[in-house]
């Protein structure tokens, strides 16, 4: 995992632990053992870390939507299963960020 993506993942479990405003710079420089201006190569501020946040989030769903409507095997009524649950539990559920 590179910087920027430690950065990001320690982020987030700040984040959710903690609450957005009560996590600095400092706290997260901290976490990824690297001094804060290495966060500032890679971000803006604390602001373009949630914002990258959500958006790799809204990424995720996004894919996830995609694929609600892919056919699957066909099932014992004829009918065709969706790969949702499949893709679901697979790239969703399992998945340390989503979670």
């Amino acid at each position: 995992m590179n910087t920027k993506e430690r950065i990001m993942m320690e982020s987030l479990d700040m984040f959710s632990r903690k609450g957005y405003d009560a996590v600095s710079i400092r706290d997260i420089a901290k976490a990824v053992n690297i001094k804060e201006s290495s966060i500032y190569y890679h971000f803006k501020n604390k602001q373009d870390i949630l914002d990258s946040l959500i958006a790799r989030f809204e990424a995720h769903i996004a894919g996830l939507l995609e694929n609600t409507n892919m056919p699957g095997p066909n099932n014992h009524d004829g009918g065709e299963e969706l790969v949702m649950d499949h893709y679901m539990m697979d790239s969703y559920l399992f998945d340390p960020f989503c979670n």
